[in-house]
């Protein structure tokens, strides 16, 4: 065993405490049994030794990450570096340590250097797949999953999970919960990819279903704060759904439970096309609302059918021509159609005197359409405006 192992390499040291490669393999048995300080002190004799060592920084600076000290974790890969440019290893650790500290853009800079030495090596795909999926960039993190599924299908359910994670982010629930469940057919005690299979069912509306992953996800690791939280998020939504869904049973003529669960399916689900159906049922029912059109208008908008939200938020105007936000909004509208003078007339009518003269958000979005439009002295009012009025000075 590993006291055996550190018990032998001390008694090599005794007879000959001038021998580097002692201090290594003791250091070695110290990192298995998760002693880390030892684990420092062993690779700081080592580079006493043999200052060229570029294996004991790279040692030592693993041992600093275990420790979350990442700053001397990249010193120490840093210079392994400098003694052994070509080291696939010491980039992929680097851009580990990066990662932890949250520095995702030099994190993966580190992984896409590992892959230039070793471009077969499917863990630093799997680490910069990681990193594109914490950024959000979820093609990116897609791709660097398949890539290290192909080289090394013998972790396919760790890669299958993450894979299914960075669909989920996209909102291509069917295609995460298909990879999640090839992740857990391999592995089932993964409680990651209950966890990722949990916000895809949850995404899709699926409630019950979310609610068994997360819960088996918490008996794998009943300290994961996130899936006890997601597993109350799929709980109350759930229940606000059998609530609504009631609602709209027990009075079906309604127009305020139409809009109330048009407005979950709009904000809590995100689930726009629902969110559509059950808005623009609710306006059949009260067309003189000036609120519905609104909120379908922001549906519309979550699409991108901004010709639509127009004429919603048009709708919304005639019925409530004071409404100073639903003059920016349509704006806003207009600015992502690239019709930026009707944008700035849209934002002239929100600031008029009888509306909201100091509305910062109608100024941030007028200086813009200016620049746009290359009237810089304009745009350059209404930015400092926005920065007086957003700062309360």
């Amino acid at each position: 065993g590993y006291d055996q192992a550190i018990s032998d390499y001390s008694k090599a040291l005794e007879l000959n405490p001038d021998d580097a490669a002692p201090y290594a393999f003791r250091g070695n048995a110290y990192a298995e049994k998760g002693e880390y300080d030892q684990v420092i002190a062993d690779y700081a004799k080592v580079m006493e030794l043999n200052p060229d060592d570029a294996a004991a920084y790279n040692n030592r600076g693993i041992a600093y990450g275990r420790k979350e000290e990442y700053d001397q974790a990249i010193a120490d890969f840093t210079k392994a570096l400098e003694l052994n440019p070509d080291d696939a290893a010491a980039y992929n650790n680097r851009g580990i340590a990066y990662g932890r500290k949250g520095e995702h853009d030099q994190a993966i800079d580190n992984f896409t250097k590992a892959l230039e030495f070793d471009p077969d090596d499917a863990m630093a795909y799997y680490n910069r797949g990681g990193t594109y999926g914490i950024k959000g960039e979820y093609d990116q993190a897609i791709a660097d999953f398949t890539k290290a599924l192909e080289l090394n299908p013998d972790d396919a359910a760790d890669y299958y999970a993450f894979r299914g994670a960075a669909y989920g982010g996209k909102g291509e629930y069917d295609q995460a919960i298909a990879d999640c469940s090839k992740a857990l057919e391999l592995n089932p005690d993964a409680a990651a990819a209950y966890a990722f299979r949990g916000l895809s069912y949850t995404g899709k509306g699926e409630y019950d279903l979310a609610i068994t992953d997360f819960t088996k996800a918490l008996e794998q690791n009943p300290d994961d704060a996130e899936s006890r939280e997601n597993l109350e998020t799929a709980t109350r939504l759930r229940d606000t759904a059998t609530e609504y869904d009631q609602a709209i049973e027990e009075n079906p003529q309604d127009p305020d439970v139409w809009h109330a669960r048009g407005l979950h399916h709009l904000d809590d689900r995100q689930n726009y096309d629902q969110a559509l159906a059950d808005l623009t049922q609710a306006l059949t029912l009260a067309p003189q609302n000036p609120e519905i059109p609104y909120d379908r208008a922001r549906a519309h908008f979550a699409l991108g059918d901004y010709l639509a939200a127009d004429a919603d938020y048009t709708r919304t105007i005639q019925l409530n021509p004071n409404d100073h936000i639903a003059w920016c909004e349509r704006a806003r509208a207009h600015q992502r159609r690239n019709q930026h003078r009707n944008a700035i007339a849209d934002l002239d009518q929100a600031l008029d005197p009888t509306r909201n003269p100091n509305y910062a958000p109608a100024y941030q979005l007028r200086s813009l359409s200016h620049t746009a439009i290359g009237n810089r002295e304009q745009a350059q009012y209404d930015y400092e405006m926005w920065r007086t009025l957003a700062s309360g000075s």
